[in-house]
């Protein structure tokens, strides 16, 4: 997540039709915000480049998920849901992650990365 500095909701509802392997480049389209809550506030396709680490992280789950529709399908409904916010959230935490250290970093890369690629 902070590679691309993402909505969780953005990372979670992925779908293998939006990534791009070829140009390492992932189009979230806008209307995943019409179809359920796990969609952009802006309502516009937003496009994401992929850094290499990126790429071989999603090669790597391709090989587990690739053949559903989403990159991270929800283990109840896999061909319909991705998985929960609060399955994500705990997977955090097992790794030793707070919702309070990740957030706040996220919040700030992503201020960061506005500042730098908004021209003057």
């Amino acid at each position: 997540m902070p590679y691309l500095a993402l909505r969780v909701s953005e990372l979670r509802g992925a779908k293998w039709g939006e990534i791009d392997f070829d140009k390492s480049l992932w189009t979230i389209p806008a209307e995943r915000q019409d179809k359920d809550s796990t969609g952009m506030k802006m309502r516009i396709p937003h496009t994401v480049p992929l850094p290499r680490q990126v790429v071989a992280l999603f090669q790597d789950l391709q090989r587990f998920t690739g053949d559903r529709p989403f990159c991270f399908p929800s283990p109840v409904d896999a061909k319909e849901q991705p998985i929960s916010g609060m399955t994500l959230r705990n997977a955090l935490r097992r790794m030793g992650y707070t919702n309070e250290e990740v957030t706040p970093t996220v919040s700030r890369l992503k201020i960061e990365y506005r500042a730098f690629w908004t021209p003057a």
